[in-house]
């Protein structure tokens, strides 16, 4: 079986231990408590790949979607 890799601009995603996905903007600021203390880590292709297999879906900033639903109207 091929797998292959998404095309999406994952090297500027972030995932912390408890999976939280975010984007530089959005995630701790590298080097920090925070940033430590959460185990934060640039999301490597393969694990996008998994991410959208999984969830039929590429992974996303979690602070920008939020925001943009926000701005649709959604709740």
């Amino acid at each position: 079986m091929i797998t292959t890799i998404p095309s999406t601009s994952t090297a500027r995603l972030y995932m912390s231990e408890s999976g939280r996905i975010e984007c530089l903007e959005h995630a701790p600021y590298p080097g920090t408590d925070t940033w430590r203390w959460d185990d934060w880590r640039a999301l490597t292709p393969v694990e996008a790949c998994a991410f959208e297999r999984d969830l039929g879906r590429p992974p996303a900033c979690e602070t920008c979607a939020a925001i943009a639903r926000r701005g649709a109207g959604e709740r």
